[in-house]
């Protein structure tokens, strides 16, 4: 297999199916045609896809049917491509010998027909995109750096987020890719190596793209000037688990009570540097990729999380920013505030100094 070239812009899978799932889907979902499934499957899954920034979305190159019981290599650990399959990103359908659940029970969507649930793993297996979810953090009632804080924010869920979810790829797991996935992959293509399986594999499953800025700010608004301010960011909770804790201090300080041109800071800033530095290149675990700010100033206290993704998405909004970059966003009242209804939108900017503030003339 592999006569047929990859092109740069465009995914290609190698789907299988075992013979009674090939007989038995069809009729369960309302389709003529296993075929027919299929195609469907694929062409929202590319619209997605295109949307996200891969101009050629994705194509299945061909379908084999397997007899019940057959080991199929999985995609995640380069099975396929080891096998010769090399003109394909990645092979779907089946992993090992397990058979699929059924697509009724799978995130069946009626009204499409389709399963939501068979195209967040072929984001897996053919795209190479990690779970959204990983960044999540579920944290114990023990956990210090919570202590006092109402329930609601003892939680971190990227699909509750205002501007990250609900998505394909999180815990959601329908729609269209979040803005970091979206990242994740268009990046492949503009940067050349959509077509690096091995690249992309590792970019897969529990880890996440090390790239951020060099420097990064937090701008938390000149109501929090000269606040105190701690910022953890998550660890594993052991070798075995992928829950995570916070016991790692990346910050803690005051916010600046006054602007500081020198260092391009304005009040309320605080900098954090590269809070990602020394842990992976150019992936790092998924337990350690998520950030929590805990603002302080009288009997005032402001919380927000941060992961790696807005990080990440820096870069997405401009080049000039790897260097360094502002992250505004005012931090949310714990008692007042709902993760859910907290504007988590970031302002990204370029540090202020040598700025001059000219008035803003309203028209």
């Amino acid at each position: 297999m592999g006569a047929n070239p990859r092109d740069g812009k465009t995914l290609f899978a190698s789907e299988f199916a075992y013979k009674p799932d090939y007989d038995f889907i069809p009729q369960d979902v309302g389709y003529s045609s296993y075929q027919q499934f299929l195609n469907a499957q694929y062409r929202v899954l590319s619209d997605v896809l295109v949307r996200a920034g891969v101009p050629g979305g994705i194509q299945a190159r061909r379908l084999c049917v397997v007899a019940e019981g057959v080991v199929v290599d999985a995609s995640w650990h380069l099975g396929w491509h080891d096998n010769g399959i090399k003109d394909s990103h990645g092979a779907s359908g089946v992993w090992y010998d397990k058979r699929p659940p059924r697509l009724r029970e799978a995130g069946w969507d009626d009204d499409l027909k389709i399963s939501w649930d068979f195209n967040h793993e072929n984001g897996h297996r053919v795209a190479h995109l990690p779970d959204v979810y990983r960044l999540d953090g579920h944290f114990a009632d023990s956990e210090p750096a919570l202590l006092g804080l109402p329930g609601a924010w003892r939680d971190y869920v990227v699909h509750h987020r205002s501007d990250r979810g609900p998505s394909l790829m999180s815990g959601w797991g329908k729609g269209d890719l979040d803005s970091y996935t979206s990242w994740i992959v268009s990046r492949r293509v503009k940067e050349d190596w959509l077509d690096d399986d091995l690249k992309s594999v590792l970019e897969c499953s529990s880890s996440f793209p090390n790239k951020v800025p060099d420097r990064s700010i937090f701008g938390f608004g000149p109501d929090w000037a000269g606040a105190q301010v701690k910022v953890y960011r998550s660890t594993r909770a052991n070798d075995q688990s992928l829950d995570k804790v916070l016991p790692k201090v990346v910050f803690d300080g005051s916010a600046l009570s006054s602007h500081d041109f020198e260092k391009g800071m304005l009040a309320g800033d605080i900098d954090i540097g590269n809070p990602f530095a020394g842990l992976g290149d150019p992936v790092v675990l998924g337990t350690e990729c998520l950030l929590f700010a805990k603002v302080t100033k009288g009997d005032r206290v402001g919380v927000a999380y941060y992961d790696i993704g807005d990080f990440s998405l820096v870069m997405a909004k401009s080049p000039s920013f790897k260097d360094a970059v502002r992250l505004v966003r005012p931090p949310a009242n714990p008692i007042s505030q709902t993760p859910e209804n907290y504007d988590s939108r970031i302002q990204y900017t370029g540090l202020m100094k040598n700025t001059i503030f000219a008035p803003i003339i309203m028209r």
